[in-house]
C-alpha cells in the first residue's frame, strides 16, 4: 500500500515537473517566433574591435517591447546607402555614438538622425541634406575618435555630431572597460598628452559573437525578459536595496557628491578624448557637436526614486553632477553641444509619451521624435548650416 502510494506521488511530481517543462519550451520557442533575434551584427575588425557586418540584415527583438527589422548597408553602416564622397550641394552630418545612436530599438526611419534629416530637408534651406549615422552599439568615445579618423572623414561631413551617453562613456573610456570580452582602451594620458594603446591581441570570431545580441541568462529569451521585468518593478529594486544594501553600479559613479580619483581620471581623459576629436573635426573642415544624452534617472523623477531605493547609498547622490562637469569641459574649450536633460525631463513631466523601454532602457521612437527635433531646433537657430 505505502508503495503505491509512493508511486502515485512520484507520479504526480513527474506530471508536475513534465507540465513546467513543456510549457517553459512552448513559452521559448513563442517568444523566439513572435520575438526573433536572429541577425549576426558583428564581426572582428583589427582596430576597433568589432564592426558592424556590411549587407547584414535580420530581427532585433525585446518581448513585449518592440521587433525591429535592421539592415546594414554595403559600407556597415546601420543607415542607407550613402557615397563616400560628397556632392555639390549636399550639406553632411555624420552621426557618431554608441547603441542609442545606432537605434536598433527603433525603425530605421523613426531615429533621430533619420528625423533630422526629413526635418533638414523641409526647411527650404538651399543644400540637400544628408545625415549619416555611423552609431556602433557598444562603442566608447575612443573607438568612436578611431572610427572617425579610419572611415568618418571618408564621408566628407560638415558637421560632427557626437552622441555622449553621460551614464555610459566617461566611465568606459577609462580602465580597461570591456564589451563582450573585447578591451575598449585606446588611449591613455601621459603628461596631459593623449598617448594610444597598442592592441595586445588579435582578435577572434568568438569575440565579435560575444558582442551579438543574445540573452546572457543561458541564451533564453524566456528567463531573459522575467529577469528584466522583475528587475522593473519599483517593489523588488526596493526590497532588494532594503535586504542586501549593494553597492551602486559603476556607472552612478559621476553622480556622487565626490569624485574618486579614478574618477576624475576617467573625466581628464574624457577631455582629452573629445578636444582630440575636435581639432581633428576642424582640421578637415567641419564642425564638432556634442549631443549629450541623459540616462532615464536624469530626466525622469520616478527612476531616480527606484534607483535610490535599490541604493541606498546614493540617497545624497547629485543626478545633475555629470551634466555640469560635462558642460563645463565643452564650454571650456569653446565646443558647440546640445543638452538632451531639460528636453527629456520637459516632456516627462508634460507625459508626452513612454521614452524608454523599462527593460531594454533605450529610447523609444517618442523619445527619437523629441532628439531629432530638439537638434533641428538647435540647428535652426544658430547659424553653423551658413557657416559651413
Amino acid at each position: 500500500m505505502k508503495m503505491r502510494k509512493r508511486k502515485e506521488i512520484l507520479w504526480s511530481v513527474g506530471f508536475i515537473l513534465f507540465g513546467f517543462v513543456l510549457a517553459f519550451i512552448l513559452g521559448e520557442v513563442c517568444l523566439r517566433v513572435i520575438y526573433p533575434n536572429n541577425i549576426k551584427l558583428y564581426k572582428p575588425d583589427p582596430v576597433l574591435g568589432w564592426k558592424q557586418i556590411p549587407n547584414a540584415r535580420g530581427w532585433i527583438s525585446s518581448p513585449g517591447e518592440y521587433r525591429t527589422w535592421v539592415e546594414i548597408n554595403s559600407k556597415g553602416l546601420r543607415d542607407k546607402e550613402y557615397d563616400y564622397r560628397s556632392r555639390y550641394g549636399v550639406f553632411r552630418i555624420l552621426v557618431l555614438g554608441d547603441s542609442f545612436a545606432q537605434a536598433v530599438q527603433v525603425p530605421l526611419e523613426e531615429a533621430f538622425h533619420s528625423i533630422l534629416e526629413q526635418r533638414l530637408n523641409s526647411s527650404k534651406k538651399p543644400f540637400n541634406f544628408e545625415v549619416i549615422n555611423a552609431g556602433v552599439g557598444g562603442y566608447n568615445t575612443e573607438l568612436e575618435l578611431l572610427l572617425l579618423k579610419e572611415e568618418g572623414f571618408r564621408y566628407q561631413p560638415n558637421i560632427v555630431l557626437l552622441t555622449f551617453l553621460l551614464a555610459n562613456d566617461t566611465l568606459d573610456n577609462y580602465k580597461d572597460t570591456t564589451y563582450g570580452n573585447i578591451p575598449r582602451t585606446r588611449f591613455k594620458l601621459e603628461n596631459g598628452r593623449l598617448v594610444e594603446v597598442p592592441v595586445l591581441r588579435k582578435f577572434a570570431e568568438t569575440d565579435s559573437q560575444n558582442v551579438n545580441f543574445k540573452s546572457k541568462y543561458f541564451n533564453s529569451a524566456l528567463i531573459g525578459q522575467f529577469v528584466g521585468r522583475l528587475k522593473a518593478l519599483p517593489i523588488v529594486a526596493k526590497a532588494a536595496g532594503w535586504i542586501m544594501k549593494p553597492l551602486p553600479p559603476r556607472m552612478n559613479e559621476i553622480y556622487k557628491p565626490v569624485y574618486t580619483p579614478e574618477t576624475e581620471a576617467a573625466w581628464a581623459l574624457t577631455e582629452a578624448l573629445i578636444v582630440e576629436m575636435e581639432m581633428e573635426v576642424r582640421n578637415h573642415g567641419a564642425k564638432l557637436i556634442v549631443l549629450i544624452w541623459p540616462d532615464n534617472v536624469q530626466f525622469d523623477d520616478v527612476w531616480w526614486a527606484r534607483r535610490v531605493a535599490a541604493y541606498p547609498a546614493m540617497a545624497n547622490y547629485d543626478r545633475d553632477k555629470g551634466e555640469r562637469v560635462m558642460t563645463e569641459i565643452l564650454n571650456r574649450n569653446g565646443i558647440s553641444f546640445i543638452s538632451l536633460t531639460p528636453i527629456l525631463r520637459k516632456a516627462t513631466e508634460e507625459r508626452l509619451g513612454k521614452l524608454f523601454f523599462p527593460v531594454d532602457q533605450h529610447p523609444t521612437a517618442k523619445a527619437h521624435a523629441i532628439v531629432g527635433e530638439a537638434i533641428y531646433q538647435y540647428l535652426q537657430r544658430s547659424d553653423i548650416l551658413f557657416r559651413q
